[in-house]
């Protein structure tokens, strides 16, 4: 696939409007049953959390991608490198958005609200850990006991259990 067939047109339009959707109704749905439930079934909870996080990560650094590049990241791209690493995508997003913010030609009240958002997010601490712990759900724990039913041989322990999560710690790196 060339750069002309991810440049971004009229008809991928419906398909931005259809994910964009998708997410906000996933993480939606995550968040009401964190209200309704809590911790009582996790599963459900941590699987809508975390795809939809996914997703809109996803959609913000293709956007951004779009802008910068003219063109939508590839698929071996938002699959293959990105993977389910919602932490490595959250860092990632907020570096990207900051270096556009920081170009002379971008200003105005949107630049603004962006900035001060963008900085509202990384000065809150529970956003890191939320997302620390929806990326170790991506990656680790949603098919663990698949995993462990076909045999696989899981190096780390089940997501979830008191002092034995093989947690990805790396700090998020994240530019001012």
């Amino acid at each position: 696939m060339t750069t002309d067939d991810r440049k971004f047109d009229k008809h991928r339009i419906l398909p931005l409007a259809q994910e964009a959707e998708s997410a906000a109704a996933l993480l939606a749905h995550g968040i009401g049953l964190v209200r309704r439930i809590g911790a009582i079934e996790p599963s459900p909870m941590f699987a809508c959390l975390a795809m939809g996080a996914e997703k809109l990560l996803k959609l913000s650094i293709g956007l951004l991608s779009w802008e910068m590049t003219g063109a939508w990241p590839s698929r071996a791209e938002m699959r293959d490198r990105l993977g389910h690493g919602i932490g490595e995508m959250h860092a990632r997003t907020l570096n990207e958005l900051g270096d556009r913010l920081a170009e002379p030609n971008i200003s105005g009240s949107a630049h603004k609200t962006i900035a001060a958002l963008r900085q509202e997010v990384i000065d809150d601490p529970i956003v890191t850990f939320a997302l620390r712990a929806l990326s170790d759900y991506a990656k680790q724990g949603r098919f663990y006991n698949l995993d462990i039913l076909a045999g696989l041989n899981n190096s780390h322990h089940h997501p979830g259990t008191d002092g034995t999560n093989s947690r990805r710690t790396s700090s998020l790196s994240t530019r001012r």
